[in-house]
C-alpha cells in the first residue's frame, strides 16, 4: 500500500499527483487500479481520475518498487554473464508491470524469465539477461538438462513413497483452472510429476516433486486428482480441509535446481545443484 498528501498550488488531476510522487507507476497500472476501486480519495474508494487539492490524501492499494527499495524480498542466488537466479518470493508475479522480471529488467532492461512460478508459489527462478541467451537456455531446459524439484504438504498419506504419475493436463482458461486426465482428450498435453515423500505427519505429508514437465498449475491440479491437495492452496484445497491446517499461504516452494547442461549460459552451474530454505524446510531438518 502507498499513501501521501497531495502538495499543489492548484486543482490538479489525481493521475498527475500520483506520477509526481511515485513515477514508477504506469499510466496503465494507475488505470487498473482505478477500475478495480483499489484508490482511496481521503478514505474514499474511487474509480475515475477525479480532481484533487492540496491536502487531499491519496491512498493506493499496490505494491511498487523505488529506486532504493523493493516491497519484497527478491535474492539474487546465482549470477554469470548470461543469466540470473532469483529466489521469488510468493505473492510476486513471474512477468507483468510489478514481476520478477520487471524486477531484473531495473538491472538488465532485455531481461527475460526463462519460465513461471505460480503467485504463490516461491522459489528459484531463471531469468536471462537477454532474449538471445533466453532462446539458448530455454532449450536447454526442455532437453530436460534442468532439473526442477518442489517442496510441498499435502493432505493425507501418499498411495505409497514414490509416485510417478504420467497423465494429461487441460486448462480451462475461463475458469482459471487445469484438470488432470488420464486418457488423452482433445486439448489436454501430457504431464508427468513424481511424488516422494519425505515426511509424514498426523493428518498431512511433505514431499519432494520432480517436475518433467512444466505445465500450468501442474503438481497442484496433481495432487488435486490424487486427493493429496496442496495445503493453503486457495483454488484447489477445499476449505473445510485447508482451514485445518497451519498454512496460510499455499505450501509449494521451487527449492532446488539441478544442472546438467553444459552450454556456455550454464556457466559455473553445471553438475551443480542449487538448494534455498523455505518454509516447509524446518520440517525435515
Amino acid at each position: 500500500m502507498l499513501e501521501f498528501t497531495v502538495k499543489t498550488n492548484s486543482e490538479i488531476r489525481l493521475s498527475k499527483a500520483v506520477f509526481q510522487y511515485n513515477p514508477q507507476i504506469s499510466y496503465a497500472h494507475l488505470m487498473s487500479l482505478l477500475r478495480k476501486k483499489d484508490v482511496m480519495l481521503n478514505g474514499k474508494r474511487i474509480n475515475k481520475d477525479a480532481f484533487v487539492h492540496s491536502g487531499d490524501v491519496i491512498r493506493l492499494y499496490t505494491t511498487i518498487w523505488t529506486a532504493d527499495t523493493y516491497q519484497y524480498e527478491v535474492e539474487t542466488v546465482f549470477e554469470n554473464d548470461s543469466l540470473l537466479v532469483y529466489w521469488k518470493p510468493k505473492g510476486l508475479e513471474t512477468q507483468g508491470e510489478i514481476s520478477l522480471e520487471a524486477y531484473a529488467r531495473r538491472a538488465f532492461p532485455e531481461a527475460e524469465a526463462c519460465h513461471r512460478l505460480d503467485v504463490n508459489t516461491d522459489g528459484l527462478l531463471i531469468v536471462a539477461k537477454s532474449l538471445d541467451k533466453k532462446e539458448a537456455i530455454v532449450r536447454e531446459m526442455n532437453e530436460g538438462r534442468v532439473e526442477k524439484f518442489y517442496l510441498t504438504a499435502l493432505y493425507g498419506t501418499l498411495a505409497s513413497a514414490k509416485i510417478d504419475k504420467t497423465a494429461y493436463l487441460i486448462k480451462d482458461s475461463a475458469l482459471g483452472i487445469s484438470r488432470v486426465v488420464d486418457g488423452k482428450i482433445p486439448g489436454a498435453m501430457p504431464i508427468r510429476t513424481l511424488f516422494n515423500e519425505v515426511a509424514t505427519f498426523p493428518g498431512w505429508t511433505i514431499a519432494e516433486v520432480r517436475l518433467y514437465t512444466g505445465r500450468t498449475h501442474q503438481i497442484r491440479a496433481q495432487a488435486f486428482q490424487m486427493g493429496n491437495y496442496v495445503l493453503g492452496d486457495g483454488k484447489y484445497c477445499p476449505d473445510k480441509i485447508r482451514r485445518k491446517f497451519p498454512f496460510k499461504k499455499q505450501a509449494l516452494s521451487a527449492y532446488k535446481l539441478h544442472f546438467t547442461s553444459s552450454a556456455e549460459e550454464f556457466n559455473g552451474l553445471t553438475g551443480r545443484t542449487l538448494v534455498h530454505d523455505c518454509e516447509l524446510t524446518e520440517f525435515i531438518k
